[in-house]
């Protein structure tokens, strides 16, 4: 070991955020069969998956991937779009999909995007309908992800099968017209491309505060007379302060593209103007909760 001790002993002694764990650990000359903690990331050492680390061996977790492993600060004093981006890139590249945003605070900076709206964390558009792998991503208790500029999507969910778990909450930071979760197209007025977002999931234990909404759909284009998808979400969480729980956003390229077979499940609501704004959709919605409304019941907008 290059450290003269054990390698365990030498990740423990490393900066919590490290820049790729992986590369670091192919430093430390382990061993097959070598089971090493960081954080609380598990990791193995053998010689047939994961990522490579030279001489024939590779490592692969054991359980979810902490982000903090990647670089993403927790401290709240670094932004971390760019960093969740790089570290979600890697993970995939290996089929790590299990994810874990641990106890902290994040800033998420809006980085530029082809719409209207910025966007921080984001997960890309994989060219696979319907049978696209399935991201989990786990904000747990204690993990308080804060907004940092307007007009800003925190998270941008742009791939099919993408759920989020947890008791972690997105907080607006006073920035005006924030969306916290979006199961969108990376670009919402692009219309030559047909994409998809089905299946998207939000435990309702996640919770939100101070937004404008906490959870909006958006279809992409009909494209060749085949529309994009935007179907069969269940979203549910816990809405303090925001102006809409739930938002269906209707594309501006046909109103025949919208969110249908959709379920709201176990949302809660506090201090709000409509459980949802609805712009076109089929929308379901059961076991849910509201107080303190302003606006109507549901706030229809067709287009």
């Amino acid at each position: 070991n290059t450290n003269g001790g054990s390698v365990q002993d030498f990740i423990d002694n490393q900066p919590r955020q490290f820049v790729n764990f992986y590369a670091m650990l192919a430093a430390t000359q382990p061993r097959v069969g070598e089971i090493l903690r960081s954080g609380s990331t598990t990791w193995e050492v053998n010689t047939t998956t994961g990522a490579p680390l030279g001489g024939g061996l590779f490592v692969k977790p054991l359980n979810a991937i902490c982000v903090l492993d990647f670089g993403v600060d927790n401290t709240g004093v670094s932004t971390t779009s760019a960093q969740f981006r790089a570290m979600y890139a890697t993970c995939t590249q290996y089929g790590w999909l299990d994810i874990e945003v641990p106890s902290g605070i994040y800033s998420i900076d809006g980085l530029s995007s082809p719409d209207e709206y910025k966007t921080g964390w984001l997960i890309p558009w994989d060219n696979i309908f319907q049978y696209s792998p399935v991201v989990n991503i786990n904000i747990a208790a204690g993990a308080n992800l804060y907004a940092t500029s307007d007009d800003m999507i925190m998270i941008r969910a742009s791939k099919d099968n993408v759920k989020f778990t947890g008791e972690g909450n997105l907080i607006s930071g006073g920035n005006t017209n924030v969306i916290g979760i979006a199961f969108c197209p990376e670009d919402l007025n692009q219309s030559t491309t047909k994409v998809s977002q089905q299946f998207g999931y939000v435990e309702d234990t996640l919770n939100c505060t101070g937004l404008y909404a906490w959870v909006m759909t958006q279809c992409g284009p009909t494209v060749a007379g085949q529309d994009s998808g935007s179907f069969y979400h269940t979203i549910g969480g816990r809405a303090l302060n925001t102006s809409y729980p739930y938002w269906a956003k209707n594309t501006l390229t046909t109103v025949q593209n919208i969110t249908t077979r959709t379920t709201i499940a176990g949302m809660q609501g506090k201090d709000i103007v409509s459980s949802c704004r609805i712009d076109a959709g089929e929308i379901r919605m059961h076991n849910s909760n509201f107080e303190g409304m302003s606006g109507e019941v549901i706030e229809f907008k067709l287009k």
